[in-house]
């Protein structure tokens, strides 16, 4: 929001929320600032293949046939992380 206020020249949250509710337009760039707005199946590849060689097989490693393996996946924009942790 800090990003927001200081190109437009405002300087206090009120003054801002002012703005927004006379410039409903706004939402758009502040929301465009504030979120991502990417998705896509193994995004950040270095990140994945540490997974691979270093965790996975440790985690692996540390489990009986019989138990179960929980991952949780944050932040999910479209639900594609979600699929990905399944791959």
């Amino acid at each position: 929001m800090g990003k927001r206020m200081q190109s437009l020249h405002i300087e206090r949250y009120g003054d801002y929320l002012d703005y927004l509710e006379v410039h409903p337009e706004e939402f758009i760039q502040l929301f465009n600032t504030i979120l991502i707005n990417v998705t896509g199946f193994f995004r950040d590849m270095a990140a994945w293949e540490f997974l691979v060689a270093g965790v996975i097989p440790k985690l692996i490693a540390g489990k009986q046939p019989h138990e179960p393996i929980r991952a949780w996946s944050a932040g999910c924009a479209s639900g594609q992380e979600a699929y990905s942790l399944s791959s």
